[in-house]
């Protein structure tokens, strides 16, 4: 018998609540695991990109701390051991590492202020 969704039988072994649990975690690690990229992307990725032009010309220290982030966020989508290189995992991804990022975005703002595509303000410049 169930009730509030606990399983009950006649001898009260608990048993067939404990496998129905568990089959229903399992389902939903499983469901977890399948979207966790995209709740890397959504979340973490979106973090680190936003004004990521800002740290341009930052010292390497700075840096590197955004870079573990990224390196941490990497090694939770792919399952990559901790002391496991990670240049190889970021290419496969199509991930440019942070310092690269940066230089990426402000390399897009110049492009676009140069062809009149960016902000007033810049393309005035």
């Amino acid at each position: 018998m169930r009730n509030l969704g606990a399983f009950f039988d006649e001898h009260l072994d608990k048993k067939h609540h404990v496998n129905a649990v568990s089959r229903t975690c399992y389902t939903q690690i499983r469901n977890i695991s399948k979207i966790r990229q995209s709740l890397v992307n959504s979340t973490l990725t979106s973090k680190l990109d936003y004004c990521n032009g800002l740290p341009y010309g930052a010292d390497q220290p700075a840096i590197n701390i955004l870079q573990v982030v990224q390196n941490t966020a990497t090694r939770l989508i792919t399952k990559t051991p901790k002391h496991a290189h990670i240049t190889p995992v970021l290419k496969q991804l199509h991930w440019l590492p942070v310092n690269r990022r940066v230089e990426y975005k402000v390399i897009v703002h110049v492009y676009k202020a140069m062809n009149g595509q960016g902000p007033e303000y810049l393309n005035n410049l």
